[in-house]
């Protein structure tokens, strides 16, 4: 879900005309098991789960979501 001022939105939220693309953010853990026993990342790999293909994942960015902010208008 990206991050719109700060707070998780829908991504059909997001507007190119109204919001500025100002990077990504990273979560500051990988995720966690939820006793499920896999975990299915966004580039479609799913994998069994262990906290070394977690950890590993989180650290080449997989889990990283872009962040806008409103484009700020200025006046005359």
């Amino acid at each position: 879900m990206p991050l719109l001022n700060g707070k998780q939105v829908a991504p059909g939220e997001i507007d190119p005309s109204r919001h500025r693309f100002i990077g990504t953010w990273r979560p500051p853990e990988p995720p966690v098991e939820l006793g499920i026993g896999f975990f299915l990342c966004r580039c479609s790999r799913e994998y069994s789960f262990n906290e070394s293909a977690a950890f590993d994942h989180w650290q080449r960015g997989h889990f990283d979501e872009p962040q806008y902010v409103d484009i700020e208008r200025s006046t005359p």
